[in-house]
């Protein structure tokens, strides 16, 4: 299965077997966000953490029956997530870095880093670090104790 989201607001789940054409999508989720969705998802099995403009969301998709159903949104945490040291991590359009709880979104750390970089900007997990860019510096943090 595929999930496709974008600036329409809705989330499409498609066959990977059978793309392409109109109306072919196995289920689908209308206003899964307020506004659009706006950058790259971060997938943790069936569950799928979308950036809306207005803050993160979380779906899990369905196999048989195909469905979408919304688990959650937070209100804070607009940028593209990902998923490393047992928090969903994004970074808001006000420049703070949040780790979201997966099964809740419910914010469980936050530091500030300062200005974005610019309007997508996507933290990064590796060599035990966490790794954000701000407008002018690259903000690391270890990920040991976070989790």
């Amino acid at each position: 299965q595929v999930v496709l989201s974008g600036k329409s607001r809705i989330v499409y789940l498609l066959s990977g077997a059978r793309l392409g054409g109109i109306g072919g999508e196995q289920a689908s989720l209308a206003n899964a966000c307020n506004d659009g969705i706006d950058g790259g998802s971060a997938v943790v099995g069936r569950v799928v953490y979308l950036p809306c403009l207005s803050g993160t969301v979380a779906i899990r998709v369905g196999a048989s029956p195909a469905s979408i159903t919304l688990l959650w949104s937070a209100n804070a945490a607009s940028g593209p997530p990902i998923v490393a040291a047992g928090l969903v991590w994004t970074i808001g359009q006000n420049g703070v870095l949040y780790g979201l709880d997966p099964a809740s979104g419910v914010v469980r750390r936050q530091t500030n880093l300062g200005k974005q970089a610019n309007h997508f900007p996507t933290p990064s997990v590796g060599a035990g670090l966490l790794v954000a860019t701000t407008a002018n510096r690259v903000v690391a943090l270890h990920t040991s104790p976070l989790g």
